[in-house]
């Protein structure tokens, strides 16, 4: 079953759900005026669908995220170290245009972070 967790706007992107294939996508750019507004709501559930699969996958396809998403992204991952503990190996695939070299960048330092975590960068066209 596929959930549409966020739908995407001009500022926020899609979260959607896939429970069958255990996949998080997370597309669109990220620059809400009310982060907290925003990302609270969806960190919760997406903890809590994380916490119960064996194996999911996190899709990031971001072609833009502030600084405050940095952070949601960096608490992100930081959680998803700890699950590594129970057991829960998270993979995350990072996407990004090969000519957009600040996003691949912004990757290559989250995958510096990751040590539990299965951090893949993934040049999309």
């Amino acid at each position: 079953m596929v959930q549409k967790f966020a739908q995407k706007t001009i500022k926020t992107p899609e979260i959607i759900f896939d429970e069958s294939a255990e996949t998080i996508e997370i597309k669109g750019r990220s620059y809400p005026e009310d982060l907290n507004g925003f990302w609270q709501p969806q960190v919760e559930r997406l903890n809590e669908v994380i916490q119960r699969l064996r194996a999911p996958k996190v899709k990031f396809e971001l072609s833009y995220h502030n600084s405050g998403s940095t952070r949601i992204i960096m608490n992100f991952i930081r959680e998803w170290e700890k699950l590594a503990g129970n057991g829960i190996k998270v993979s995350v695939d990072w996407l990004f245009d090969p000519e957009d070299e600040q996003t691949e960048e912004q990757g290559i330092d989250y995958s510096e972070f990751c040590k539990e975590v299965n951090f893949n960068l993934v040049a999309i066209h």
